[in-house]
């Protein structure tokens, strides 16, 4: 990759010395270069507009100007992908208002101990991921109601409906989620890729943002009508039966995959399917990597039905492209489809 073809990137953070490490962390990757750094939103903008970067990197909190304000400007003037850095759980709320403003993703800050995947490794990933996205698509609009209507096989019946999801996932969890009404008749349990401390403030966002009643999963936890439950990021979550009841409940386990910061979609969507049978509905949406595929797998040869978010709408498409690719998915469709194509079960 020559110089000119490396992903052009842009810091802002306030602390000097968190800069220069961001920075030292970016420029040892041959294929980025930190073609400017800032002190705040303010300067952050001004920086953007003046050496237009393929990513900016930002750090959330920041005196004057912070990391919204760079957020909501640079999608306004010259939409941009841009990288939140997160200072654990102080910023989580301003997070997820910055990804519906526009933002792409967000990592933990460096040599918090809390970093996602494989740390440095990882901030690199996401901003590799970022270069390649349409900016402009970011500032999509929110998810409607769609015409689509649910294609089942006669007799078919829904009781749960198990939802995943990674790069891009909270803003377009939250477009499906809110256009459902207040009372389901069926339980939905999602499964997103955060750190545990980010995933508490998703679901206290949601539960405050929708109709619907959002909890965390607990260990143990009898699955009930009409709730939604965010699988926890510490741990996979898995769904068996009562010994003694033979209802389902949900089950926290040791991680099988420590490299995903989040619960495994695989192991989530494969004890559904065992549990349910026929009578589940998965949902893999935007995401890096492959997770989710092969739970799909395991919901369409119990005779489940499985839906899987098209190209188009995906931020992020490697995740439902793993899946449709391996034959795992009955129905692909566009984010604001989703929604009308839910409802049919409920």
């Amino acid at each position: 990759m020559s110089i000119k073809d490396k992903i052009r990137t842009l810091v802002v953070e306030d602390f000097g010395m968190m800069r220069l490490i961001i920075s030292n962390i970016l420029v040892r990757n041959p294929d980025i270069e930190v073609v400017a750094t800032a002190r705040n939103g303010k300067e952050g903008v001004e920086k953007a507009m003046l050496r237009k970067p393929d990513v900016i990197v930002t750090d959330m909190v920041m005196p004057e100007y912070d990391g919204m304000h760079l957020v909501k400007e640079v999608m306004r003037s010259m939409p941009t992908p841009i990288v939140l850095i997160s200072a654990l759980e102080k910023d989580s709320p301003q997070i997820f208002e910055a990804l519906r403003a526009g933002a792409f993703d967000f990592v933990d800050k460096p040599g918090s101990g809390l970093s996602m995947g494989a740390g440095d490794d990882y901030l690199v990933k996401v901003i590799k991921e970022a270069s390649k996205v349409d900016a402009a698509a970011l500032k999509g609009n929110r998810a409607g109601i769609g015409p689509v209507k649910p294609k089942l096989p006669p007799n078919h019946h829904c009781d749960i409906i198990v939802m995943g999801a990674s790069t891009g996932g909270p803003k377009a969890v939250e477009a499906i989620l809110e256009k459902l009404p207040g009372k389901l008749s069926v339980p939905i349990i999602i499964g997103q890729h955060m750190p545990h401390h980010h995933l508490v403030s998703f679901a206290e966002r949601l539960d405050g943002l929708i109709k619907a009643p959002v909890k965390l999963a607990k260990n143990e936890g009898r699955i009930e009508p009409g709730n939604i439950y965010i699988a926890q990021g510490g741990s996979d979550l898995k769904i068996g039966k009562n010994p003694s009841t033979g209802e389902p409940v949900m089950i926290l386990l040791d991680k099988k995959a420590p490299e995903l910061e989040g619960p495994s979609l695989d192991r989530l969507f494969a004890s559904a399917a065992e549990v349910y049978g026929p009578r589940v509905v998965g949902v893999l949406l935007t995401g890096m990597g492959r997770d989710g595929a092969k739970g799909m797998a395991s919901i369409n040869e119990s005779g489940g039905f499985t839906i899987a978010q098209d190209e188009k709408s995906a931020l992020v498409f490697g995740m439902p492209k793993t899946a449709i690719d391996m034959g795992a998915v009955k129905e692909v469709l566009n984010l604001n489809e989703i929604s009308g194509f839910i409802l049919g079960y409920l």
